[in-house]
């Protein structure tokens, strides 16, 4: 189960607001305490509008950049880490925590993120993002839009309700298991999942052995890192191509 990993959300601090709209977007920068697969987002947030039919709000994670005054948004949206409720599911003049569910990705302990909040419909309509303006949230700081056009300009005193949660990213160093002089670790990149299924399928007495199918891959992560295999065995690819697995 997700568990809270990040957060600023001292609720009696929480009363300056800043609305979001179709001409206004806004941005909370925090940077991730651990590296864990992040799966949603929490807003401190209320809204303005008896009417908000046909309104949508759109929370994502975007990598960051610096301005003269802190750190704002850089670039897209980042993979499976965006969500759209409608504006209706959040209750006219009442604050509370909205969630905003993702498909999921690895966030990398030390790293500073974005999370974005943007509106569909019209600028009359406007979904209020709760924050605190003495900027007591030491590792990042709120950021406007105010064209809604991706031009972001840090605001050092303020700081967002926000809640991140995520899932423990588990790793096993495999880097002395891969030989320099193997063709395949050439291959091999960080963040990238190389399949090697065919080879391995072709060598009948550790087909399956792993735990993991007929068809394992390995995954490669910052600092040659991988994830456990089951019942602590690890893939060995020798300097000579030969492929086998042994205990740990």
């Amino acid at each position: 189960m997700a568990t809270l990993k990040d957060y600023y959300n001292t609720e009696g601090v929480l009363t300056s607001s800043a609305p979001v709209n179709t001409g206004i977007s806004r941005a909370q920068v925090f940077q991730a305490s651990s590296s864990y697969t992040c799966d949603s987002v929490r807003l401190y947030m209320t809204r303005d509008n008896e009417d908000p039919t046909g309104i949508t709000v759109t929370v994502s994670i975007r990598a960051t950049t610096t301005d003269e005054n802190g750190y704002i948004p850089t670039g897209s949206n980042l993979t499976n880490l965006e969500a759209t409720i409608d504006l209706s599911d959040i209750t006219h003049s009442v604050t509370g925590w909205y969630t905003f569910d993702f498909t999921g990705a690895i966030l990398t302990s030390g790293t500073r993120y974005a999370i974005v909040c943007v509106c569909t419909g019209d600028s009359s309509h406007d979904v209020i993002w709760l924050a605190e303006n003495t900027d007591v949230y030491a590792n990042g700081n709120f950021c406007n839009d105010v064209d809604a056009d991706d031009t972001w300009d840090s605001v050092a005193t303020w700081d967002g309700g926000f809640e991140v949660y995520g899932d423990d990213v588990t790793y096993e160093d495999v880097s002395g298991t891969i030989a320099g002089s193997s063709s395949v670790s050439g291959a091999l990149t960080v963040d990238t999942i190389v399949d090697i299924s065919g080879t391995i399928n072709g060598v009948s007495s550790i087909v399956g052995a792993a735990g993991v199918g007929s068809s394992p891959n390995i995954i490669i992560s910052p600092d040659w890192q991988t994830t456990s295999f089951e019942n602590a065995r690890r893939l060995v690819i020798a300097g000579n191509d030969s492929i086998y697995y042994e205990d740990i």
